[in-house]
């Protein structure tokens, strides 16, 4: 079939290195697929996510069905900035859709979009599924057993991907066809010479198949064709580990952008500290951890004395200035392990570590107390900003968190009643006292529809018995009070 041994050795050294190469770029491609594929899952996953969190506070919100449906479908809106984004859909618990978005990618290939409906891809499955070129995201709205339905995210993997793999090889073909010429030209030419090196080129390439290594190169003293050869299949492995590099660099990128993401989803924007989230999530494990334990977990809820008339009076720059300032200095005061956070407001919590005695507590509210009450100077003006302490304990509520932190918040209420700048320590009285004064403030809403509110008229006598005149009084004839 061959003219000559010679050809017949050409062709087969061709063929070998034509075969090396594409298996180098064959598996090149496979790991650039995999790495691709798992990029867009961590970046699909954290988008799920932080969507899914997002959607929470609506499906718990109080306001109309028509109104959630507005509120999902703006949030689902800010998917429109990811271009590789088919469709997204939120589910509710009974898997019933209650609303659907078409991403950039969607509006673009209305065909493939069609064809995702064609896909059983079941909502139980909280994860990231991969099916007909499409990469799946289904997370949970809300905890289990309390979920509150699904989102689930679809983007296109196969159009970018296919492309991102055309542009890989096209950077890397014309140092393929170049060492293809050389290999040649050295067969021709040099043929018995250059056996024994294109051997070692061969378990070069080898090498590199096995151990997966794109920063070895090969080396060989001289100037002729076997070391130009190698020196391009360097050019080539150059290239190939150039896009590699890129791509962890990518990789790195996006996960720093994810950290940035989470960072925003669980601290406070104004003051660095943990946010509502992040405290709730936290107290939920430390709750169930003290309950296995039979441990106990305090919580102290403090807030600002006067902080609506600073804000009222110096503006809202002055008031988030004073925040911070209180958040710095309390935040300091702490010990290592102690979790203050900002739960909203000019409300925050504190929940130290370990499990503090009473006379322990005692000592941190009277320390944070004087730590804030050190003068705060703003726009030249010296202001002093007093606390109210709540503090509550988790064996009373048998580790409710939402008992846990409504005492707190009670007995706080009750520090502001008594004087404010104080501390107090819940106690069931004070339930009793908190019911009768809403009681109180929710019946005077109806106290003259009821005819509850009696006229009086007092008469006022002088010190030589004549009438001066009246006084009007009205008394509550409240049927429980």
């Amino acid at each position: 079939m061959f003219s000559s041994v010679k050809s017949s050795v050409v062709t087969i050294i061709l063929l070998l290195v034509v075969s090396l190469t594409a298996v180098v770029i064959g598996f090149v491609l496979i790991e650039y697929e995999k790495l691709y594929s798992d990029v867009v899952e961590d970046n699909l996953s954290g988008l799920s996510q932080n969507f899914s969190q997002e959607l929470l506070p609506i499906l718990t919100s109080t306001q109309s069905e028509k109104a959630k449906q507005i509120s999902i479908k703006d949030t689902l809106m800010n998917l429109d900035a990811y271009k590789s984004v088919f469709e997204a859909k939120v589910f509710g618990i009974d898997t019933t859709i209650i609303q659907s978005y078409v991403g950039p990618a969607g509006k673009q290939d209305i065909l493939r979009l069609n064809k995702i409906d064609q896909i059983d891809m079941p909502l139980t499955d909280d994860g990231i599924k991969i099916a007909n070129g499409f990469m799946f995201a289904t997370k949970r709205i809300g905890e289990s057993p309390f979920a509150l339905g699904y989102i689930q995210v679809v983007v296109d993997l196969q159009g970018p991907l296919s492309a991102s793999k055309l542009n890989l090889l096209s950077q890397t073909l014309s140092t393929i066809l170049i060492a293809t010429a050389v290999v040649m030209t050295i067969a021709i030419l040099l043929l018995n010479r250059l056996l024994q090196p294109l051997s070692r080129l061969s378990s070069f390439t080898k090498q590199i198949d096995s151990a997966k290594n794109y920063s070895l190169r090969f080396s060989a003293a001289g100037n002729n064709e076997v070391v130009l050869l190698g020196k391009n299949i360097n050019s080539m492995l150059d290239t190939i580990n150039l896009e590699l590099e890129k791509n962890k660099s990518h990789t790195k990128t996006l996960e720093a952008q994810q950290e940035t993401m989470t960072k925003l989803a669980n601290y406070d924007a104004l003051t660095g500290l943990p946010n509502r989230q992040f405290i709730m999530d936290t107290l939920r494990y430390k709750l169930a951890e003290a309950r296995r334990n039979n441990h106990d977990v305090a919580l102290l809820f403090f807030d600002l004395d006067g902080f609506k008339s600073i804000n009222d009076s110096l503006g809202h720059e002055a008031g988030d200035h004073v925040l911070v300032e209180v958040a710095k200095r309390v935040n300091d005061l702490m010990r290592d392990g102690d979790l203050v956070s900002r739960l909203g407001g000019d409300e925050f919590l504190i929940v130290p570590e370990s499990e503090p005695t009473q006379s322990e507590l005692t000592v941190i509210c009277q320390r944070i107390l004087q730590t804030v009450d050190q003068p705060i100077m703003i726009k030249g003006v010296e202001l002093r900003v007093g606390l109210s302490i709540g503090i509550a304990k988790a064996i009373d509520v048998n580790y409710d968190l939402t008992d846990l932190v409504g005492n707190a918040d009670v007995a706080m209420y009750r520090s502001k009643t008594n004087g404010r700048g104080t501390y107090t320590m819940f106690s069931s009285d004070l339930i009793e006292d908190y019911k009768r004064k809403l009681l109180i403030t929710n019946s005077i809403a109806r106290v003259i529809e009821e005819q509850e509110f009696t006229l009086y008229y007092q008469a006022k006598i002088n010190r030589d018995g004549l009438l001066m005149g009246f006084e009007a009084l009205i008394r509550w004839l409240h049927p429980s009070l």
